[in-house]
């Protein structure tokens, strides 16, 4: 996010940046959509307790899950969470998972969870993707922001596709290399956000440039990316600039 930003702001400068753009991750997007709006789907906002790096697996430890099981659990309320689902619905789909220890510490957790008012960093998306399928809600956004521009859509979940989607109805880019997924652990779907975008999206713009890496690399690379995708060769943008 920050490089992005500092990019931007070498093209646009300091003043047209802060004026015009808005560069967020999906989580910080999301904390201020649930933070804008969270009454309106009844979160108790006072003492409302915003998650950090280690807010989870602390819950985890707390509920006396350890090792597999404690792994195990996270990804089950991670899967949980990638639909726009209430605190209740939450439990009613944990409650239909597989009986036995990994499911029993996800309820333990995601039951302290909601008792305390915490919300872990699936919770701020799934919040945020209810908020947004409540069109009076979306529209504020779709108003505000006049194009969105999602990069790296290959690491996007289905979910976090579905947020960049509702905020903004009018422009709309998405840019990635769906061969370069490699967060499908973490809910990342490269085929299938591929395949929504290109169900309302024109004709695909294909980037051969490159201003990262010297033509000597890239002629490697080309060697091996041919074989795997044909056209997807790389060629340097700025040449004259590896003179070594």
């Amino acid at each position: 996010r920050s490089n992005l930003e500092e990019r931007l702001r070498a093209v646009l400068g300091q003043v047209r940046t802060r004026r015009h753009i808005v560069v967020r991750n999906f989580h910080g997007f999301a904390t201020q959509i649930v933070l804008a709006h969270g009454r309106t789907i009844g979160l108790q906002m006072d003492g409302l307790q915003l998650p950090k790096t280690s807010t989870l697996r602390k819950a985890m430890i707390e509920a006396d899950g350890d090792g597999p099981v404690m792994y195990e659990a996270e990804r089950m309320l991670s899967e949980v969470k990638r639909y726009p689902l209430s605190d209740a619905e939450v439990l009613s789909s944990l409650q239909q998972q597989c009986p036995g220890k990994v499911r029993e510490l996800a309820e333990k957790v995601e039951r302290a969870r909601q008792k305390s008012n915490q919300l872990h960093y699936d919770d701020l998306l799934r919040h945020a993707q209810r908020l947004l399928h409540i069109p009076a809600v979306a529209r504020l956004y779709q108003v505000h922001f006049g194009a969105v521009l999602v990069d790296e859509f290959q690491d996007l979940s289905l979910q976090q596709l579905d947020l960049a989607r509702l905020s903004c109805a009018s422009r709309q880019t998405f840019v990635g290399d769906p061969l370069q997924g490699i967060y499908s652990w973490a809910g990342a779907a490269p085929s299938e956000v591929k395949a929504e975008i290109l169900k309302a999206s024109g004709q695909p713009i294909r980037l051969h440039e490159s201003y990262r890496s010297s033509p000597k690399v890239l002629e490697t690379v080309n060697s091996i990316s041919e074989q795997v995708d044909p056209g997807s060769t790389l060629v340097s943008a700025q040449p004259e600039c590896w003179p070594d």
